[in-house]
Order: structure tokens, then C-alpha cells, then sequence
């Protein structure tokens, strides 16, 4: 977290009403609908910000590979492994991927993997992000829309892993090998989640030994017990993943609102696991609440969007672990809980 954060605290807890109180009485499935940060258009900002995110980040990219409204497969043309990429970095020593959650479109996409990255190179850790832009975005006025996000979270796990194998097995070649580390955030952990199944079942994978470096969850959008050790995600974890890490907040107003309603279940990225004993061997949690400002407007768009309405305690902001910007720039604000994985890779040296 910057230092120079209370140069602008007073002045924002003084503004925050002017944010809040026009929307108080909007309904908490209100909220969840505008969590891909397009909930009025701002044209300039969101041309300006697309334009860059386009000319320098690399993506891969599922995006239309399924059906929104169904969470089916579009097959023909695509299938359960494919993918299309742009931009991605020959191969390096070190790469993260940044794995966005639900309720986010493309531009919102690249948005949160410039912000990641941002934030990294604002600790020192200059390394390629790469960004996977999946079919999130289902429709909020549709009754199953949860259910099929989750759906399509699963089905991007295979696309996502073959992507891996393949990086890792053409760096192999070259006689390069890379260290691959994830950032998930929100439902993004349930695509994480399915990665490791598939790598699981990847004879490249096995029969080359590869692995992850570390896995880094932020504010997951799954059950609390899923990473159980006794789980087969938890086994996949200790498998694997050298080094997972689960940064979570208990005041993340999406997870001890939306989520706990819905699924009748504590969310891993609000609590983490309850017993210790039931955590993986290499599992490590990170109670990152006083990492996240209890500001609104992540992205700095200007507009209250992803999970920003009744934003007034520290850890509240759903969409705050990978950073803030200045409203209506480009500027970073604030790490957010970025600096804790900064700190964590460093230690991993």
C-alpha cells in the first residue's frame, strides 16, 4: 500500500456520500448487474483506456467461445482446448497471468490486467502480465445468470491450462525455463480451480514436469472448503502448485452479501479456510482488509460500477485488491493488495 495514501484520505471520506447516497436504495442484484463497470458510458475515458490496454498488453482470449445465455460451447467452430492470443511475450524467465472474476467485459478485462501490472511494476516487480479475458459477462437479468458464469468459469479451465502446456513446452525448446505464476481474482478461482484438474489429466504437462509457481487467489468467489486438503482441488493444489497463496477480506461486500446469500456458503476469498488443519500443505492466507481503501471507482472510470454502492469500510471494495486509479486518468492511486504478492514472490527467492 502506498505511504502517501493519507495526503487524499480526508478529503475522499469527505466525498464519499456525494458517491453513495444517490444510490442507496438500489437493489443488491442492481449491483451485482453493473459489476462489469459499464454502467454509463463514458466514451473518452473507455476509448482512451482500451486503446492502450490493446497496443501493450498481451491477452489470450476465449471471448464468444460461449453461448451466454445457455453456457454452451459454440462448437463449430471452437472447441473444449482452443484459444487465440495477441501480444504474448516471447519467452521470458517469469510471467504471471491475471485471471479476471464475473460480471466483466473485455475492456473491463484488459482494464484489471493493466491495473495488475501497474501495480506490480509500482513494487519493483517488472514481469510480463499477461491477461485471460474470458465469457463472464452473462446476462445479469436472467434468472440462472450465476449458475452459467460458473458453467463458463469450469469450461474456460481446459482453454486456459492448454495455453500453459503449450507456453511452457515451446519455452522448453528454446531451452528456456519460465516461471508461470496465476493472480485469480472472484470467480476467476473457479477457472484457476479447473487449470489444475486438466493439468492434472496433461501428459505434457506431467511427463515434463513442469509446475506453478505460485497461485495467488484474491477475494475468491468459491466455497471456503473447496481447498480443503481432502478435496481434490486441495490435492491439486499441493500437486501441483509450488506455493498458493489466499488473499482474503472479511468486509468484501460482494462475498458477505451476494455470495453468501446465493450459495449458502462462506466464500474462501472473505474467511479462508476455517481449520487449519484443513489446509493444503503449501496453502499461505493473507487477511489483506487493510490493503483495500474504502473508496468506490477502482478502475477510476468516474462511475460507480463494479460492487461500488455502500463502499465505507476498509476491505469493502470487491474490486479494489488489484489497485486504484485516479478518477478519469491512468495514474495509480494505490497498489491495493498487490504489494502482499510482491512481498510473497520475494520471499520465494
Amino acid at each position: 500500500m502506498f505511504h502517501r495514501i493519507s495526503t487524499w484520505l480526508l478529503p475522499s471520506l469527505i466525498l464519499l456520500p456525494l458517491f453513495i447516497l444517490p444510490q442507496v436504495q438500489v437493489a443488491f442484484s442492481q449491483i451485482f448487474s453493473n459489476s462489469d463497470n459499464t454502467i454509463v458510458n463514458s466514451p473518452v475515458e473507455d476509448t482512451n483506456k482500451s486503446a492502450e490496454a490493446n497496443t501493450i498488453l498481451p491477452m489470450v482470449s476465449t471471448r464468444d467461445h460461449f453461448d451466454l445465455a445457455t453456457g454452451k460451447l459454440r462448437e463449430p467452430p471452437h472447441n473444449i482446448t482452443d484459444y487465440s492470443k495477441s501480444g504474448i511475450p516471447a519467452c521470458s524467465p517469469e510471467i504471471v497471468i491475471y485471471v479476471h472474476g464475473v460480471g466483466v467485459d473485455e475492456s473491463s478485462a484488459k482494464e484489471q490486467t493493466q491495473r495488475v501490472s501497474m501495480s506490480l511494476d509500482a513494487n519493483n516487480y517488472l514481469i510480463p502480465v499477461i491477461g485471460f479475458s474470458w465469457d463472464s459477462n452473462t446476462d445479469l437479468h436472467q434468472k440462472d445468470w450465476w449458475k452459467i458464469a460458473k458453467e463458463i468459469s469450469q469450461q474456460n479451465g481446459p482453454k486456459l491450462a492448454q495455453f500453459i502446456v503449450d507456453y511452457m513446452t515451446d519455452c522448453r525448446q528454446t531451452e528456456q525455463d519460465t516461471i508461470i505464476r496465476i493472480i485469480a481474482h472472484s470467480l476467476g478461482a473457479r477457472v484457476t480451480e479447473s487449470i489444475l484438474a486438466n493439468l492434472n489429466n496433461s501428459q505434457a504437462w506431467n511427463s515434463n514436469n513442469f509446475t506453478i509457481k505460485s497461485v495467488h487467489f484474491l477475494g475468491a468467489a468459491i466455497d471456503s472448503k473447496v481447498a480443503e486438503i481432502d478435496t481434490s482441488f486441495g490435492k491439486n493444489i499441493a500437486h501441483y502448485v509450488k506455493n498458493f497463496y489466499n488473499l482474503y477480506s472479511p468486509e468484501d461486500n460482494a462475498l458477505e452479501t451476494s455470495y453468501r446469500d446465493t450459495e449458502k456458503e462462506e466464500a474462501l476469498g472473505l474467511v479462508g479456510i476455517l481449520n487449519e488443519q484443513d489446509e493444503p500443505e503449501n496453502y499461505i492466507s493473507h487477511n489483506v482488509e487493510m490493503e483495500i481503501l474504502p473508496f468506490p471507482d477502482a478502475d477510476g472510470n468516474g462511475y460507480l460500477g463494479c460492487f461500488d454502492y455502500g463502499i465505507i469500510y476498509w476491505g469493502d471494495n470487491h474490486c479494489g485488491y488489484m489497485g486504484f486509479k485516479y478518477p478519469y486518468s491512468n495514474i495509480l492511486k494505490d497498489d491495493g493488495a498487490i504489494n502482499i504478492i510482491a512481498e510473497d514472490w520475494q520471499k520465494e527467492l
